[in-house]
């Protein structure tokens, strides 16, 4: 719920990386619960190619994958250009961020502020995820002179 922590997790990522709560602090994150069987990933995984490029201020992107077949998380990862942290534990939504977080339908977006506060939580992107994610990827505003 919006206002609320993140439950503390441990994530080894695909790559190797481990990433906890701690590794996150100081930043904002975007947290994606996707899956290869459900439409709407593709579309996500270019909004946030774009986004990562876009962003102004430090954004941490974390693509969560509900799949069971890891040979089809490899082609998407590799055909839609993932190069964030990818997280894939298949276990589709018995994984224990995906049901401590209460994710039930994907893709699925959660946004945090530096201090692990979800700022907003959703499964419509432009409706959701969009407009926040604009007042923390602008441009400063510079003071008045």
């Amino acid at each position: 719920d919006k206002g609320e922590y993140i439950p503390e997790f441990t994530l080894v990522t695909r790559r190797g990386d481990t990433i906890t709560n701690d590794s996150l602090n100081g930043k904002y994150t975007l947290l994606t619960f996707w899956a290869n069987w459900r439409g709407g990933s593709s579309t996500m995984n270019f909004r946030i190619r774009r986004l990562r490029r876009q962003a102004k201020q430090p954004l941490e992107c974390i693509s969560y994958n509900m799949d069971v077949n890891t040979s089809a998380v490899d082609y998407v990862e590799r055909t839609d250009s993932i190069t964030w942290h990818s997280y894939c534990d298949q276990r589709i939504f018995q994984s224990d961020l995906a049901s401590r977080l209460g994710v039930h339908d994907i893709p699925f977006y959660i946004l945090t502020d530096t201090a692990n506060r979800i700022l907003v939580a959703g499964n419509d992107w432009q409706k959701d995820i969009e407009p926040a994610l604009g007042k923390i990827t602008s441009p400063a505003e510079e003071p008045a002179e």
